[in-house]
C-alpha cells in the first residue's frame, strides 16, 4: 500500500515485525488518518501477511494485534471562534518562544489543509503568481526498529485519496506571511527528505516540524495564553476567560466553519478540503458554535 512505501515497504517481508507496523499506523493516525482507514490498512496487511506464512515467505503475521491506536469517543471538534483564533495567532507572533511557529499557524487556519500536508509543503508547491499551494504529499514521522534500532525518522507519503491531490486557494494574509517567511531562505536547505528539500516550515535548527511537534506546541502555547489571562484577572479583579486546547486537526474544522459564517458554498469547501465525499464536509459543517445558532436564529425574527 502506499502509505507503507516509505517505511515497511522498504523492508524485506521476514524482516518485518508487529513494532514496525504498529509506529507506521501510529503515525498516520497522528497524521490525520481516520480509525476506520487504519483499520482497514491492519486488515489488509494481515491478508498479506498470512498469504506470505502459507507460502513460506514469512514465519508469522506481524501485522496481527498491530493497531494498537484505541478509537477515539465521538464528539464534537473543538472550533475556534474568530475571536480566539485571533488572540491564538497574536499571542503567538508577539512572543518570542513560539514566535516561529506563527507562519505555520496562519497557514493551517487560512487554508484548512492537514497538518502532515502543510508540514511537506516545499516551496515549489507554492505559486504566488497564481495564488494557490499545491498539495500532493504529506510528512509522517515513523521508526524502524530493525535497521535503525528504533531511531525516528522522517517520510514524505502520497495523500490518502485522489481528492486530497488538490491546489488550494491561497488568501491574503497567508500570501503575506508566506512572502515574508520566503525572505529568511538560509534554513532551506537544512533538510532532505525522500527528495525533497527546501521546506516552507522549519524550526530554528532547520529540521521540519511534524505533528506531535506542534500538538505539544500548541498545548503550551495555550497554557501561556491561560497563564497570562489569569495575571490579567486577578489585576482587574474578574473571573479569567479560559481559553480551551485545541489539537492541529482543529485548525482544519475551523477554517471549514469560518467557510460557513462567510456563505461559501458546501462544494466549494468539498474542494478545498479535499474531501472526497460532501457528507464528510456537511459533517465538518456540523460543528456550530454558539454565535453561529444565535446569529442563524434570529434571521426568523427578520
Amino acid at each position: 500500500m502506499k502509505h507503507f512505501s516509505g517505511t515497511t515497504g522498504r523492508m524485506k517481508v521476514k524482516g518485518i515485525r508487529q513494532i514496525d507496523i504498529t509506529n507506521t499506523l501510529n503515525s498516520l493516525n497522528e497524521s490525520g488518518q481516520s480509525y476506520s482507514s487504519l483499520t482497514r490498512y491492519a486488515g489488509v496487511l494481515s491478508l498479506m501477511f498470512d498469504d506470505a506464512v502459507s507460502n513460506g515467505l514469512a514465519g508469522s503475521n506481524p501485522a496481527k494485534g498491530a493497531l494498537k491506536v484505541r478509537k477515539r469517543e465521538t464528539k464534537e471538534k473543538r472550533v475556534l471562534t474568530e475571536q480566539e483564533e485571533q488572540r491564538f495567532i497574536e499571542f503567538v507572533k508577539n512572543g518570542s518562544n513560539y514566535k516561529g511557529y506563527a507562519p505555520m499557524f496562519i497557514a493551517g487556519f487560512g487554508t484548512g489543509m492537514r497538518i502532515g500536508e502543510i508540514l511537506s509543503l516545499t516551496w515549489k508547491d507554492i505559486d504566488f503568481k497564481n495564488g494557490s499551494i499545491s498539495v500532493d504529499k504529506t510528512l509522517c514521522k515513523v521508526s524502524d526498529y530493525v535497521k535503525q534500532g528504533g531511531k525516528t525518522y522522517f517520510t514524505i507519503t502520497t495523500p490518502k485519496t485522489k481528492n486530497s491531490i488538490r491546489d488550494v486557494p491561497m488568501l491574503g494574509k497567508v500570501r503575506e506571511t508566506l512572502l515574508e517567511q520566503r525572505k529568511d531562505r538560509d534554513k532551506l536547505n537544512a533538510i532532505s527528505i525522500d527528495g525533497y528539500k527546501d521546506f516552507v516550515f522549519t524550526g530554528r535548527t532547520g529540521n521540519v516540524f511534524y505533528s506531535e511537534n506542534i500538538r505539544t506546541a500548541i498545548k503550551r502555547i495555550v497554557g501561556r495564553i491561560n497563564k497570562a489571562e489569569a495575571a490579567a484577572a486577578g489585576a482587574e479583579g474578574r473571573e479569567p476567560v479560559v481559553f480551551e486546547a485545541f489539537s492541529p486537526h482543529c485548525m482544519r474544522h475551523t477554517f471549514a466553519t469560518r467557510c460557513y459564517e462567510k456563505g461559501v458554498k458546501e462544494k466549494v469547501v468539498q474542494k478545498i478540503l479535499g474531501h472526497s465525499k460532501i457528507d464528510m464536509t456537511l459533517n465538518v459543517y456540523t460543528h456550530t458554535t454558539d454565535e453561529m445558532i444565535e446569529e442563524d436564529l434570529r434571521k426568523l425574527e427578520d
